[in-house]
């Protein structure tokens, strides 16, 4: 897959005034740019749905090693124009001119039409090329053909190949806009045999308030003396048939369709049929959908790019365990006011 430039237009923003941090949309489109990035495409549903990821490998001081941090955003395309010549700026975060010329880029819009349904895939021009001797231009003609394919691709396998010798680790997914460290720390698979489910628990780093951040420093006190630990913790239940996956269920930690603007998000869901696999089917995925870790088995924030946590991987920025929900409890009881979140 050829690695390239993935650039779109987002109407949100995070600020801080004082202590207080807030989530809003904002008034104008903000056009973000991100390179090294891998383009490909499957045929669903008459559309073509296109799958960026990107990773970046960083030093994590809580793995005490160098990881590699995965990143996905997925689309589904209304149409596909062949690539153009084009001025560009490409600008910082504090709209400095990093470099400015010619690039050729392939534009885009989302099938579903949002505030947020602009997208670019492009490289910088070659003067030694023409556009039609492109990378670019190579993945326009796989769009091209993908489009008038008749094999269509199931939409509940995300196809992501991996070995048949893997055990039931699900992968999750969490927007990555959760700028306030709150990402996945540790993915804990307990198997409960005489009941043919296993207990996943999911350790993050933090809990910030979004919608309810005026109170978010008392929630965070209160939550020390309830719970013993700064870190959140969250558990839902994975239901097996002959082995392989086959239900979910969230007890009080269930999103329905509340986005990462919500927190105090605390649904029941019992034995929901799961929605998304990675290949080989023993890859069930979760959605990270809200503030406060509410989950589901679908996305409800479909403009945004998520974390991919592949718990499996050596390499992986999380920790992958196998202790129940009352080992982990019991952990952070004997270790009050010691655990704490490390940044990564």
């Amino acid at each position: 897959m050829p690695r390239l430039w993935f650039s779109h237009s987002k109407w949100y923003q995070e600020s801080r005034i004082l202590w207080f941090k807030r989530f809003k949309t904002s008034s104008r489109p903000i056009i973000k740019d991100w390179n090294s990035c891998e383009i490909s495409a499957v045929k669903v549903d008459n559309k073509v749905r296109i799958i960026v990821r990107r990773s970046n490998t960083i030093r994590s001081e809580y793995r005490q090693k160098n990881v590699e941090i995965k990143f996905m955003h997925g689309f589904d395309v209304e149409d596909i124009s062949e690539p153009v010549e084009e001025k560009y700026t490409l600008l910082d975060e504090d709209s400095r001119v990093i470099q400015s010329g010619y690039r050729w880029v392939i534009k885009i819009r989302k099938f579903k039409e949002t505030n947020d349904y602009e997208c670019y895939i492009w490289e910088w021009k070659e003067e030694d090329k023409l556009i039609h001797q492109s990378m670019i231009y190579q993945v326009y003609q796989m769009l091209i053909q993908i489009q008038d394919s008749q094999t269509f691709s199931s939409k509940e396998i995300f196809n992501i190949q991996t070995t048949e010798s893997d055990n039931m680790i699900p992968v999750i997914y969490q927007p990555t806009l959760d700028s306030w460290k709150n990402f996945v720390r540790e993915i804990h698979c307990y198997k409960i045999e005489e009941q043919s489910r296993y207990q996943i628990t999911i350790i993050f780093n933090d809990e910030h308030l979004r919608k309810h951040g005026i109170l978010d420093w008392i929630y965070r006190i209160v939550r020390v003396f309830l719970y013993q630990r700064i870190m959140d913790v969250e558990s839902f239940e994975i239901f097996l048939n002959n082995d392989f996956p086959e239900g979910f269920s969230f007890p009080r930690i269930y999103s329905g369709n509340h986005t990462i603007k919500d927190d105090n998000i605390h649904g029941d869901m019992q034995k929901i049929k799961i929605r998304y696999y990675f290949s080989n089917m023993k890859h069930p995925i979760v959605f990270v959908n809200t503030s406060n870790h509410a989950m589901a088995e679908h996305d409800t924030n479909h403009n945004m790019w998520k974390w991919e946590y592949r718990a499996w991987e050596d390499n992986n920025p999380v920790i992958l365990g196998n202790k129940s929900r009352k080992e982990i409890d019991d952990i952070f009881k004997k270790n009050r006011w010691t655990l704490k979140p490390t940044n990564i």
